[in-house]
C-alpha cells in the first residue's frame, strides 16, 4: 500500500470515527434534554424512560435539530404547559456537547518511556516543552495521543487537556494530555511510564475527554 492509500485510508478511518462520535453526541445531548422535558411535564420515572426515548428517536425525522426542537414544543403546547422556544433551545444549547464536553472514542492503550528510541532526541521534554524528570514519569499521569486525536492535525483534543480511560486493567482514570506519537499511529494513546514499568497494551478501551462533572477522583497534581 503505497503512502497515499495510507493516508486516504487514515482520512476514511476518521471520518467514519467522526460520524459515530457526532452520533453519540447527540444521543447523549438528547438524553438530558428529554430528562428535562419529562421533569417539567411531570412524568412518572417509569413514563420518564419511555419519553427520553421518544426524544432521542425524534432526531432520527430529519437532519439537523429542528426535528427535536419540534417534538419538545409540541409536548409542551399539548400539555399547555407555558416555556418559550427561547428556554428549549437555551437548554438544548446547554447540554449540547460544547457545554458538557463528552468526546468518546474507542482506542488502543499503550505505554512507553522517556527514552531515546521512544520518543526524540529530548526524552525529559514532552511536546508542548513541559520538562519531567525521567525517574518519575509514571508518577506524572501524562499521555501522547496519535495525531489525529491532537487539535494541531485536526483532532479534538489540545496539549494540556484532561482525558479518561476506561477500561484496562488497572490504568484506568485521569491523565493529562502532554505528548504526540508517531505518524504512523491511529487512536492510540500511550501511557507515560518510568523505565521498568511492565510493558502493557489494551484493546477497544474508551478515552474521552474529562469534564468538570465527572464523578472522579483527581490525583493531586491535577487541577483542570
Amino acid at each position: 500500500m503505497s503512502k497515499f492509500d495510507e493516508r486516504e485510508k487514515g482520512f476514511e478511518k476518521k471520518f467514519i470515527r467522526d460520524e459515530e462520535l457526532q452520533f453519540k453526541v447527540n444521543a447523549k445531548r438528547n438524553k438530558y434534554l428529554g430528562e428535562w422535558a419529562a421533569k417539567k411535564l411531570g412524568k412518572s420515572d417509569t413514563d420518564k424512560e419511555a419519553y427520553v426515548q421518544e426524544v432521542i428517536k425524534s432526531d432520527f425525522a430529519e437532519p439537523g435539530d429542528e426535528d427535536v426542537f419540534r417534538k419538545i414544543q409540541g409536548d409542551f403546547k399539548k400539555a399547555s404547559i407555558d416555556i418559550p422556544d427561547s428556554k428549549i433551545k437555551e437548554q438544548m444549547s446547554y447540554n449540547s456537547q460544547s457545554t458538557w464536553g463528552t468526546l468518546e472514542f474507542d482506542v488502543t492503550v499503550t505505554m512507553y518511556n522517556p527514552a531515546v528510541g521512544q520518543t526524540d532526541s529530548t526524552p525529559n521534554e514532552t511536546a508542548d516543552g513541559t520538562v519531567i524528570n525521567p525517574n518519575r514519569a509514571s508518577e506524572y499521569r501524562y499521555v501522547a495521543l496519535s495525531r489525529d486525536l491532537i487539535a494541531r492535525w485536526g483532532g479534538p483534543f489540545n496539549y494540556g487537556d484532561y482525558v479518561m480511560i476506561k477500561g484496562t486493567d488497572g490504568y484506568d482514570g485521569v491523565y493529562q494530555v502532554k505528548d504526540t506519537m508517531s505518524p504512523k499511529f491511529i487512536n492510540r494513546v500511550d501511557i507515560l511510564r518510568t523505565a521498568g514499568s511492565k510493558w502493557f497494551r489494551f484493546e477497544n478501551i474508551t478515552l474521552y475527554r474529562y469534564f468538570k462533572y465527572d464523578q472522579v477522583t483527581l490525583h493531586k497534581h491535577e487541577k483542570p
